[in-house]
């Protein structure tokens, strides 16, 4: 009877050792979570300490690939402005015009730098060229004039001033006056060239001085220019406004055209994921299933739970209805078959976490 019983568990221990040494494969699917993004972004943000920002984030190649910062005066009155057509859920095309930002201090430094410029060509024209007694009547007529209206002005500036330092009247209100102001005072200064010119002799370094000052003030103007077209925000990508919901990010602008799959993978699968592997979403509530490529693995360990994980990112292969910018999805990926005792393994490691 013992003996019978060695012969039986003899055999039942060779039929499971040739079980496990037989070249069976198993087929073996890695699934994983997964969310939809866009192949592009285009952001805008305004930074904590009043910068605006522009980013364009290429999630293909997980780079950014545009950054740029604008600055600002300390207590300049600085307005964003979206243009009227921009809403969520509306489509914009590459160098759209999206946005404008208004800045008071860059507006009074265009509207000096251009008013001293006038006065200098003035002048120059004037030394260049004599004048008639006559004219030199009317030029004091007309400063004597200038002079009246900007005093005017100053009063009437003062007392907005006085206003605007007690909340009683608005920033636009402040602005528009002070411009004005400014701009009387710039008349005076282009009229009191205009009768000093005509009145006095002129000397060749005058005219070289003057010449060289007229250069000066382009260029100074060149640059300010310069600076508008950069608080003109033109969108760098084909896609869709989405809407925003944080204080920090003004606009959004996702590229539709392409999207990709971010999917967090166990690190102890990392040797069964090559690049190029065919990857197949699914979203249930969708009725959605695509395919998907894989084009990035990250070497980066990123814990969740006590667990470690890293990033696998695949391009969708075609564009689906279903398939929306933030949508979670399912990933499976079909690996190579493993053999018995492999998949034995796998199954105790993902029974015990």
């Amino acid at each position: 009877m013992d003996y019978k019983r060695i012969l039986i568990r003899t055999g039942i221990l060779i039929v499971i050792c040739a079980f496990f040494l037989l070249p069976l494969k198993i087929p073996y699917t890695i699934n994983a979570p997964g969310k939809i993004l866009p192949a592009k972004e285009w952001l805008v943000i305004k930074g904590s300490d009043g910068r605006l920002m522009t980013i364009l984030k290429d999630n293909l190649r997980g780079v950014s690939n545009n950054y740029s910062v604008s600055q600002f005066e300390r207590g300049d009155a600085v307005q964003f402005s979206l243009c009227a057509n921009i809403a969520s859920g509306k489509s914009v095309s590459v160098y759209d015009t999206v946005a404008m930002l208004y800045s008071n201090e860059i507006e009074q430094q265009f509207i000096q730098l251009k008013g001293e410029l006038e006065v200098a060509k003035a002048s120059l024209v004037m030394n260049l060229a004599g004048e008639k007694s006559s004219v030199i009547k009317e030029e004091k007529a007309q400063l004597e004039y200038d002079r009246r209206k900007a005093e005017e002005q100053k009063k009437i500036f003062n007392r907005i001033d006085s206003l605007f330092r007690k909340d009683l009247v608005s920033q636009e209100e402040y602005d528009i006056s002070k411009s004005k102001s400014d701009l009387y005072d710039i008349n005076v200064s282009i009229a009191d060239a205009h009768l000093q010119s005509i009145t006095t002799g002129v000397k060749q370094e005058e005219i070289s001085y003057l010449n060289s000052k007229i250069t000066s003030l382009q260029s100074q103007l060149n640059v300010l220019q310069k600076r508008f077209k950069n608080y003109i925000l033109i969108s760098q990508v084909n896609g869709i406004v989405n809407q925003t919901f944080s204080s920090d990010t003004l606009l959004i602008i996702s590229d539709t055209t392409n999207y990709v799959v971010l999917s967090p993978i166990n690190w102890e699968e990392r040797n069964y994921l090559t690049i190029n592997q065919e990857v197949l979403i699914k979203s249930p509530e969708y009725s959605l299933m695509q395919g998907a490529t894989i084009i990035r693995r990250d070497n980066l360990i990123h814990p969740l739970n006590g667990r470690q994980f890293f990033l696998i990112t695949s391009k969708v292969n075609s564009k689906t209805p279903g398939i929306l910018p933030g949508l979670m999805v399912q990933c499976s990926v079909q690996c190579q078959p493993i053999n018995l005792v492999e998949y034995i393994k796998r199954i105790f490691k993902s029974i015990l976490g």
